[in-house]
């Protein structure tokens, strides 16, 4: 990868980053393996520029994201632990009108923290007190989202910019170098990498190492993706000491031959139907006894992601799986145990359906249910697509 002349658009956050102490990371609260990795790397670049970083949701915060830490957790190990970046802060405001303070001071123990008042009038009573909440104020926001609405989920955890300090990262566009195009960077890596390289980033062995794994992992190992840009900044990455064993060894140690056996019982349960764009696919109690497995959002994730890699024409993927192996209630009466991802890059048809069911899209997936049955949430699910 060679450096590039920004466009206008890189320029415009160059000067953002000039003038921006506090930067916010926003991702949506499960987000694709690549935008994972690309998020953390970005995050370090920061960092070595001298910003201070906020990122929500936190690694920790939720099922999938947590699950690509611990995968993933050889590339955080060599990272340096830095001071953490602002966050919310409540005041307790005291009318002096009502209650005049005489001494405060504070003491703790292993359960609370205690503010002690002494007054000179009397005895503070919690209706006279006023909280209230500081929340973040970073000068930037680069969200990893393109869906605009995803930004009111963020509004009770930070106080945003002007409009134009808000950055879209899914909207880089990048330039060939070979043919000095317009041709846009096929992958989001590529565009985070070449903005990186723009802004004079340190391109550090952590940072490095994420952005060869978002690229394998974007790319599906290379297969996906065979455009000059892939190569070039493969190259570029793997030149500059990037660990191909490093992302290899993490990424081998997934396959494991259950995983395959079951991502093979998924497969023979999938069929395309090419009237609505769709594959439907199912996972039934017995496929998750037989292979080893405990059903779970992160391995449904991991199974559609090689279904996707099978059924190439389909623009919907829908799998239903069987959430529990236990047994039915008392009276004999059935579970609600069966639930559906319905995958798709259409963002319009994921708001349309996730308002249908009354959930929430994630990233490019949105989970619905519990359904009786299959028969009933394949019912369901088509009663939606006929209506979309």
């Amino acid at each position: 990868m060679t450096s590039n002349m920004p466009n206008e658009f890189q320029e415009k956050i160059k000067e953002i980053l000039k003038e921006a102490k506090s930067v916010a990371l926003l991702s949506e609260q499960n987000p694709n393996e690549e935008v994972f990795l690309l998020k953390n790397c970005f995050e370090l670049g920061l960092k070595n520029l001298g910003a201070d970083v906020l990122t929500f949701p936190q690694n920790e915060e939720n099922e999938i994201s947590s699950f690509y830490k611990e995968k993933w957790l050889p590339l955080f190990e060599n990272i340096n632990e830095t001071s953490p970046a602002e966050s919310v802060k409540t005041i307790i405001k005291i009318p002096k009108k009502d209650f005049v303070i005489k001494e405060l001071s504070y003491n703790e123990d292993n359960d609370f923290f205690s503010l002690v008042i002494t007054s000179n009038n009397g005895k503070l009573a919690k209706e006279t007190a006023i909280f209230e909440t500081i929340m973040p104020e970073p000068q930037a926001v680069f969200c990893f989202f393109e869906n605009k609405e995803n930004l009111e989920n963020f509004k009770p955890l930070l106080k945003f910019p002007v409009e134009e300090n808000i950055i879209f990262l899914n909207h880089l566009a990048g330039h060939s170098v070979s043919d000095k195009s317009d041709t846009k960077y096929p992958t989001i890596t590529g565009r985070i990498a070449n903005l990186m390289q723009l802004l004079e980033m340190n391109f550090s062995a952590p940072v490095l190492n994420f952005l060869f794994a978002a690229l394998v992992v974007e790319t599906n190992h290379f297969k996906d993706y065979s455009d000059k840009e892939i190569f070039s900044l493969a190259n570029f990455l793997l030149g500059r000491g990037a660990s191909a064993d490093a992302v290899r060894d993490i990424l081998e140690n997934q396959k494991t031959n259950s995983f395959i056996q079951l991502t093979g019982r998924a497969a023979a349960r999938s069929h395309y139907e090419e009237q609505l764009g769709v594959s439907w696919s199912f996972l039934s109690d017995k496929d998750f006894e037989k292979t080893s497995h405990s059903p779970s959002l992160e391995l449904i994730l991991k199974v559609t992601k090689e279904i996707v890699r099978f059924i190439k024409k389909a623009e919907i993927f829908v799998i239903c799986w069987k959430n529990t192996l236990a047994p039915a209630t008392e009276f004999n009466q059935p579970e609600k145990t069966v639930l559906a991802l319905i995958k798709s890059l259409d963002n319009s048809f994921l708001r349309d359906t996730a308002q249908k069911f009354g959930v929430q899209p994630q990233s490019d997936y949105l989970v619905v249910g519990p359904f009786q049955n299959f028969s009933e949430a394949e019912i369901k699910i088509r009663e939606t697509l006929n209506s979309h």
